[in-house]
């Protein structure tokens, strides 16, 4: 049992492209996290509001008129303003540790890397829009192409997101690695290929190592 709890928030999220475990993980870390007593809160985007869910719906499925990158812009950071002054700013204030399923990260590695935006105007939005807050930890949890691919291949029901071609994949992988590189210290690259207790227990020593520094 851990005998510091947590006096003010933390904000750890997790990133990466699809089927790389990041919904196994943040439930692993959340579990892990309340056994030891430690106020948990676990989230995700987009969504994590009724109004960010239907966002996500939105977001989700395919149009006669398909989206462009500029609209799917504007519903996510719609869905994410939503969520931070609603569930994840008031979680932190009171204490808690939130865990979030993809955040700012991802409208950068998607929308940017991905769709082609400037990063400086995703950047600038979050800013403009009181939507920069820096997660006190960040874990990319990373597998190559082919392993992302064949991890979701079963599924009954492929997304409009899921549905892109291979080339939007890789950009959007190489964008979260530029992200990782840029900021280190903040984001940790994990391999995704390894067994799912083994990295869930490297994540929870790093996660419990900020606490103790508080």
């Amino acid at each position: 049992m851990l005998k510091k709890r947590c006096d003010t928030g933390l904000l750890v999220t997790f990133e990466g492209i699809e089927g790389v475990g990041k919904s196994t993980q943040t439930q692993l870390l959340k579990d892990a996290l309340t056994a030891q007593g430690l106020p948990c809160y676990l989230t995700r985007e987009p969504g994590g509001t009724d109004f960010g869910d239907r966002l996500r719906a939105c977001l989700l499925q395919e149009y006669a008129h398909p989206l462009d990158a500029q609209t799917e812009l504007c519903l996510l950071l719609a869905a994410r303003r939503h969520h931070l002054q609603t569930v994840i700013r008031p979680k932190l204030a009171q204490g808690d540790i939130v865990i979030v399923d993809r955040f700012i990260d991802a409208s950068l590695a998607y929308q940017g890397y991905g769709r082609g935006l400037s990063v400086e105007l995703i950047e600038r939005l979050h800013r403009e829009l009181n939507l920069d807050l820096t997660p006190s930890i960040t874990f990319l949890l990373d597998a190559p192409l082919e392993v992302s691919r064949e991890r979701i291949k079963n599924r009954i029901f492929f997304d409009r997101i899921e549905r892109e071609h291979n080339p939007f994949f890789i950009n959007v992988r190489n964008g979260y690695l530029e992200i990782a590189n840029n900021d280190p210290k903040r984001v940790h690259v994990l391999d995704a290929c390894i067994q799912a207790d083994l990295l869930a227990h490297t994540i929870f020593e790093k996660v419990t190592e900020i606490i103790y520094a508080q």
